[in-house]
């Protein structure tokens, strides 16, 4: 098999991965905080919060349009130059180099012996790893793997079939690892040659999986992009040849991909993509899976017409978060996180400011009985003639409270609204 590098060296975009999130973070957080450290009164602290926001966002934003000008931005995004994506990213790139060697993979390299129960394992490490080092499909094949399990047991698969289908799911775009990321992640349309590239993924996935997998296994790996009707690759299988998990896979995998954004295309509605199976049932799907699969999904919402009402402006903040992603390379995840952290700080800040939102003192009980009879009450000085000397003021005992309404210990306390972050 000839191998194509599929990975990255990140080593020498520390650098630059720290100056990305000290401008898109670190900054935003640190003003926040600043700002209350000082007492500072609520408006300010709301003023800083908001310039927290435009300070990230537009970080975020100048970055990307410096960082598409370096040959690096092909293979990876100014988004991913969050510490955090970084490190991800580095482990995900460390995974694939070590699993490659382990299997085989890399030329001239010295292979060490893997017992076949652990090569199922490697390569599906290997799957995760290189899923994790794209944003775009971090998660695809997990998800894949959950569809195709719901589904199979509304067809009453048993147990081991059931097994085997999620190992295939897990593994199902592993031949990936010789497509370089450049074509992956190519927001443009693919030349024939990249794409003819691309359609050879299931072939090398299943001549991975082939030597420790179920037969069952490899030929749902190798057949989860032909179609009911002939049309897919890449042996043009049609109908009730192409294995029944491979028809399963092929389902659960289009309705993620078309859910998912990705850099070519924005993210499908829930709904859209349920009517795009139906369309295509009995042409590119077999009806009795995409029934099964459907039936499967929780509802949205419990009033249909509610989908109505929200189809419209949902479909429009899609492509709007399309197009802010685009334009911030991806950054915009960590520009949230920072405002998210940031409105946060600031939301707690103004409930501690001193001066602010001061609890109100707790105010005496009423006296309470003991054994059915309440203490004596204290001697009340009563002023009956402010007009009077001093000599004048008469001291009388005061019957108790009874009736009178204790007063309550009130606190108002100031409280952080909830964040989606």
């Amino acid at each position: 098999m000839q191998h194509r590098e599929n990975h990255t060296d990140l080593a020498g975009l520390l650098a630059q991965s720290l100056l990305a999130t000290l401008g898109v973070v670190v900054l935003p957080i640190g003003l926040v905080l600043t700002f209350v450290a000082l007492g500072l009164p609520d408006p300010q602290i709301l003023i800083a919060t908001g310039l927290g926001l435009a300070i990230s966002c537009g970080v975020a934003a100048i970055g990307t349009s410096l960082w598409i000008k370096r040959p690096e931005s092909i293979e990876v995004g100014f988004g991913e130059l969050m510490l955090w994506r970084y490190l991800r990213r580095k482990k995900a790139e460390e995974t694939i180099v070590a699993g490659s060697q382990r299997l085989g993979l890399v030329p001239d390299a010295a292979a060490p012996e893997v017992e076949p129960e652990r090569r199922l394992a490697v390569l599906q490490d290997l799957a995760k790893a290189l899923e994790a080092k794209d944003p775009y499909t971090h998660g695809h094949s997990r998800r894949v793997e959950r569809h195709v399990y719901r589904t199979a047991l509304v067809m009453h698969l048993d147990a081991d079939d059931i097994e085997d289908l999620r190992l295939a799911a897990a593994l199902h775009d592993v031949g990936k690892i010789q497509v370089p990321s450049a074509i992956l992640r190519k927001p443009d349309k693919l030349t024939e040659d990249e794409f003819a590239l691309v359609r050879r993924h299931p072939e090398v996935g299943a001549v991975m999986v082939d030597p420790n997998g179920a037969p069952s296994i490899t030929l749902a790996v190798r057949h989860h992009h032909e179609a009911w009707n002939g049309a897919g690759y890449p042996a043009g299988l049609s109908g009730e040849r192409i294995p029944l998990f491979a028809r399963i896979i092929a389902v659960a995998d289009a309705f993620d991909a078309m859910t998912s954004a990705r850099p070519y295309k924005v993210a499908r509605g829930r709904k859209e993509a349920i009517d795009v199976l139906r369309a295509s049932s009995g042409v590119q799907f077999d009806s009795e899976v995409v029934e099964a699969f459907i039936s499967t999904l929780p509802s949205a919402l419990p009033a249909a017409g509610a989908l109505l009402i929200f189809a419209t402006p949902a479909r429009a903040a899609r492509r709007a978060l399309g197009w802010v992603q685009s334009a911030t390379g991806g950054g915009l995840a960590g520009a949230a996180g920072a405002v998210g952290v940031a409105v946060l700080v600031g939301t707690v800040g103004m409930t501690n400011v001193p001066g602010q939102n001061r609890a109100i003192p707790p105010q005496p009980l009423a006296p309470q009985a003991v054994g059915g009879v309440l203490p004596a009450a204290e001697p009340i000085v009563v002023d009956e003639d402010p007009s009077a000397d001093s000599d004048e003021i008469t001291t009388s005992d005061a019957l108790p409270s009874r009736g009178r309404s204790s007063a309550a210990t009130t606190q108002v306390q100031g409280g952080s609204a909830g964040l989606d972050v």
